[in-house]
């Protein structure tokens, strides 16, 4: 099972990756910015996509946690983990789903269920902060994190030019909106 020390004993060599991965990130989504999908809607879809594979990593790396057995100590927060943990892991590969479908079809009607995704997946992630300050407060810097994901892109999904330009969005057209 990993504790904390491991995890904070693993980031120096994940921050160098980390900020590798992440100027690669910014080259190719400044160099892409012409392109329909580049700049700050390609960041989007870049992000989810680590995000999704970040999860099912941390999944398969962390799956002891999950386990009834592993809470024998303190088993009245064992449910209160799986509410916290699954929540927005579960909503992650459906906004991945939807992401994608709006990506390959263009329709704004995508867009209108990518938006409520986003929104769902901000009241999860304070759901699940309000949980973790309870009974796991050594998880709220990511549930900060968490947090952050949704109130950045919700804002910029309604009122980026480029997605209005890309997903065919008129400015008379409040069916999307």
């Amino acid at each position: 099972m990993w504790s904390i020390d491991s995890v904070v004993a693993a980031l120096p060599p994940l921050r160098l990756v980390g900020t590798c991965v992440s100027v690669l990130v910014i080259y190719v989504c400044v160099k892409r910015r012409p392109q329909e999908i580049g700049g700050w809607l390609l960041y989007y879809y870049i992000q989810l996509y680590i995000g999704v594979i970040g999860a099912v990593i941390s999944f398969f790396l962390t799956f002891d946690p999950f386990l009834p057995g592993s809470w024998d100590s303190s088993p009245d927060e064992y449910p209160w983990f799986i509410i916290s943990t699954l929540l927005g892991q579960l909503a992650l590969p459906a906004q991945l789903a939807v992401a994608e479908k709006l990506r390959f079809s263009r329709d704004a009607r995508w867009l209108q269920w990518l938006r409520s995704f986003l929104w769902v997946d901000l009241a999860l992630s304070v759901t699940e902060t309000g949980i973790d300050s309870r009974f796991f407060p050594d998880a709220l810097l990511l549930d900060a994190l968490s947090i952050l994901w949704p109130a950045i892109w919700i804002p910029y999904f309604y009122f980026s030019k480029r997605v209005k330009r890309v997903f065919k969005i008129s400015e008379g057209d409040m069916t999307a909106v």
